[in-house]
């Protein structure tokens, strides 16, 4: 209960379950990460053991990316706390219905509303998640492999896929829950460690796309994602997400580095909520009513989903910030839910797990009671 109702529980939890790793703090006895964009001076070269600061608790923890806003070095963007609190809702609901509630209940009209959702929310969860995280990543990846800074947020990036890969594993095999979607398996875990197959794919593309657009930093930003979105639409055809989740890894590209290189137009969100959410939603559906088409008639879809995850984005963005703007008390529980991404996102599926195994007993008949009744 205190991992999940601490906004530094998830940083406290990895620094009790595995030996840590170098990250950068501020000096004194705060234990406050750096802000993921820290201006010059003696902090940036101040280093502890403790995994507290790593990019991908950054990327997803809007706590930690904030914490240096009281230090002037970016005004905080309360905005971000509500989109992730959306999104990562979106992600929980999705594997919840994907992972536990399809098998529970094996119903065709079951399977025909979880579709038409999925249709909805998978052009926005993964996207935005990656969108934010590449401008969270960006001072380092501009610093270039050089910067002991981006050598670490690798490393960091790194060594939480492998915790919680290995955590997983151990999970659902005391669980007995290995042949279920996409859990893991001792058979398995070495080849995880290079093509994730399991939800957690979102971590290891975090230190893959750190160390390729880190490489690149000296080549044109236009360039670098013209590229991504080619590496994309090719790898849609030739590793389509059947092959495993490992393939939204080059699939989803695009979004990171729109993230990385698009930092004044997602700063800008907060000034114009209206104009975004009205834009997003304006090109989203004719977007997607083109992706549709094309699909249908089995024609290259690349290109339209791309820009209906880019609008649908923005107007998820633009909505976040309408509401905190405008809502900002109505908005607190999604902006509590958004400051615990980390935990959330990697906690929910042995959760999930969990419910999938039980056969009896008071968790068993709620769970029914709940999803299926």
């Amino acid at each position: 209960a205190t991992f999940i109702a601490d906004p530094d529980g998830p940083h406290r939890f990895l620094r009790g379950c595995l030996p840590m790793v170098l990250v950068e703090r501020s000096p004194g006895p705060s234990s406050t990460p750096l802000h993921p964009d820290p201006g010059p001076g003696p902090a940036r070269r101040t280093t502890v053991l403790s995994p507290a600061a790593s990019p991908v608790a950054k990327a997803l923890d809007p706590t930690a990316a904030h914490a240096g806003a009281a230090a002037g070095t970016r005004p905080r963007h309360a905005w971000v706390d509500v989109a992730r609190g959306l999104v990562v809702t979106m992600v929980v609901v999705m594997h919840v219905g994907i992972y536990h509630y399809l098998p529970m209940t094996q119903g065709e009209g079951a399977n025909a509303f979880w579709t038409g959702v999925n249709s909805v929310l998978q052009v926005l969860r993964m996207p935005s998640l990656l969108i934010l995280s590449g401008w969270l990543a960006g001072s380092r990846i501009r610093a270039g492999l050089g910067d002991p800074r981006t050598r670490r947020s690798i490393a960091a990036n790194a060594y939480l896929y492998v915790l919680w890969l290995a955590l997983y594993t151990v999970i659902a095999v005391a669980l007995g829950a290995t042949t279920m979607a996409q859990a893991p398996a001792p058979s398995t875990f070495l080849g995880q460690l290079l093509t994730p197959y399991s939800t957690l794919w979102f971590l290891a593309a975090l230190a893959w796309y750190t160390l390729a657009l880190a490489a690149l930093r000296r080549a044109p930003a236009a360039a670098v994602v013209a590229g991504l979105f080619a590496l994309g639409w090719v790898s849609t055809v030739v590793w389509p997400v059947e092959y495993g989740l490992w393939a939204n890894i080059p699939h989803m590209a695009i979004f990171f580095g729109i993230g990385v290189y698009a930092r004044p137009a997602i700063e800008a969100i907060g000034r114009r909520p209206v104009v975004t959410l009205v834009a997003g939603v304006g090109v989203a559906t004719p977007a997607g009513e083109i992706a549709r088409s094309l699909t249908a008639s089995d024609l290259p879809a690349y290109p339209a989903t791309v820009a209906q995850s880019l609008a649908g984005v923005a107007a998820v963005f633009g909505a976040a910030s309408l509401l905190t703007r405008y809502a900002e008390r109505a908005t607190r529980p999604l902006a509590w839910v958004g400051r615990r991404t980390l935990a959330i996102y990697v906690g929910h599926y042995p959760v999930i797990m969990l419910l999938s195994t039980v056969s009896a007993g008071a968790l068993y008949d709620v769970d029914r009671a709940v999803l299926a009744d």
